[in-house]
């Protein structure tokens, strides 16, 4: 694995260059896409650069499958419209997407995570996308390390070292829930990871969708 001591020397230029977090609000999940795409093409600098969509409230709106036990009576759907601005994220990030979720498939009985993520897999499926799926991440406590938080930091980690200047630019979209106001926190922390692991730099754009 390639650590900070072996990126390039462009890196030694950009020194300047600090880990940021940002958020902007949104209408919908059609609405956050399109302002993490013009945010993207409005970068001079689009080099590296990956876009995360989170499952609950965007790919998937209906707020009843967060509802602990009762969620098993609603069937996960994700609707044309967010089909086709999920798939316009997709091409205009050139393929760099990832799904993101604090959904375990422990979870299964309280919040029936097995039907959603089956609906999220057939619908990547369907469209012949072969994307990661972060699980059990436990955002609002990261320093935990539940899930796939560890395979996530190395994922970025290796975004990072293939960069020039080791900078990784993240183009988030979640929902804005009462029960996770503290969004920034998971980002923070991955950021600090990066930075002293690898010796890179994140700057994040969270579009929190809030109907």
């Amino acid at each position: 694995m390639i650590r900070s001591s072996e990126l390039s020397a462009g890196i030694e230029s950009e020194r300047n260059i600090e880990s940021s977090y940002q958020e902007e609000m949104a209408s919908s999940f059609e609405d956050a896409v399109n302002k993490s795409i013009e945010s993207y093409f409005f970068e001079k600098d689009r080099e590296n650069s990956f876009a995360l969509v989170d499952i609950d409230g965007c790919l998937i709106e209906d707020n009843r499958i967060k509802i602990p036990f009762l969620s098993h009576r609603y069937e996960p759907v994700i609707s044309d419209e967010n089909k086709e601005a999920f798939l316009n994220l997709v091409t205009a990030f050139n393929g760099s997407v990832a799904v993101i979720t604090n959904r375990g498939t422990k979870d299964n009985i309280v919040w029936n995570t097995g039907r959603v993520f089956s609906k999220v897999k057939n619908f990547l499926k369907s469209e012949e996308l072969n994307l990661e799926i972060y699980k059990s991440l436990l955002r609002q406590f990261p320093f935990i390390k539940r899930g796939d938080t560890e395979n996530f930091v190395e994922y970025l980690g290796q975004k990072v070292n293939q960069s020039k200047r080791g900078v990784l630019d993240i183009y988030s979209i979640e929902d804005w829930s009462i029960a996770s106001l503290n969004r920034g926190t998971f980002y923070r922390f991955v950021s600090k990871e990066i930075e002293n692991r690898y010796g890179g730099v994140l700057r994040v754009k969270n579009f929190v969708v809030k109907r």
